[in-house]
């Protein structure tokens, strides 16, 4: 198992990335008084991320990766109707040796 909850690398300078007339302190779950994120990632976001895989065999492997939130329950969540939407979990397929 893989968590990502590290915070990001780095001071994040929001400024840099918002419009001129919008401050971070001003958005949705930021903190009003310092301008930083509330929670990390931030919801409904996406995050980089990455998993070093050590000491595996050779072999054909299959890695799937689903997130998890904050209640524990691993997202995408399965679609009730099939023409709902799309949600598939990708799989990265490798062979080593």
């Amino acid at each position: 198992m893989c968590l990502n909850t590290a915070e990001p690398l780095g001071k994040v300078l929001w400024d840099a990335v918002l419009l001129d007339e919008v401050s971070a302190r001003e958005l949705l779950g930021f903190d009003s008084k310092t301008g930083e994120p509330k929670h990390w990632p931030l919801p409904y976001s996406a995050t980089p991320w990455n998993v070093e895989l050590e000491n595996l065999e050779k072999g054909h492997y299959e890695l799937y990766v689903r997130s998890v939130d904050l209640s524990g329950y691993a997202q995408l969540e399965p679609r009730s109707l099939r023409k709902s939407g799309k949600n598939p979990v990708q799989c990265h397929r490798f062979k080593l040796g």
